[in-house]
């Protein structure tokens, strides 16, 4: 896997949409690297409208959708291959805009910024835990 950018080759060709089942709480914006089908439907059970963009999406696409939150999936490849994930990221967390994440998306990202990912309370154990990006105390 080293060196193979696969996220883009696993990414929807489009965006589309999936709506919240019941009452809507939160639209969020995900990136798909790769996304598993069950993400965004549990998404939905939880209120969640989901707007499914492709790896290939820009800054512009994500704000156009005002989200309350911008999920980054989980997917094959080298996360070093990520440098259009990581400077859409960036611009995403210079808007202010919350960042969240599965797997090594997140993580490498969060590694390629500077940052350090930590562990939700309730996470699963081993690499498939849930995390959030962290600046370090001399960013914030």
């Amino acid at each position: 896997m080293l060196g193979a950018d696969l996220a883009g080759e696993v990414s929807t060709p489009a965006s589309y949409l999936v709506e919240p089942e019941g009452l809507q709480r939160f639209t969020v914006a995900a990136l798909d690297l790769g996304i598993k089908t069950n993400t965004s439907r549990n998404f939905a059970r939880r209120g969640i409208r989901s707007h499914v963009l492709p790896a290939s999406a820009t800054f512009e696409q994500i704000a156009e959708i005002k989200p309350d939150g911008v999920f980054l999936s989980n997917g094959p490849g080298d996360p070093a291959t990520a440098d259009h994930i990581v400077a859409l990221t960036r611009e995403v967390l210079g808007a202010g805009m919350p960042l969240f994440g599965i797997c090594s998306a997140i993580r490498s990202s969060a590694g390629r910024w500077a940052c350090r990912p930590t562990r939700w309370s309730s996470a699963t154990a081993g690499s498939t835990s849930r995390s959030s990006t962290t600046p370090p105390a001399e960013s914030r």
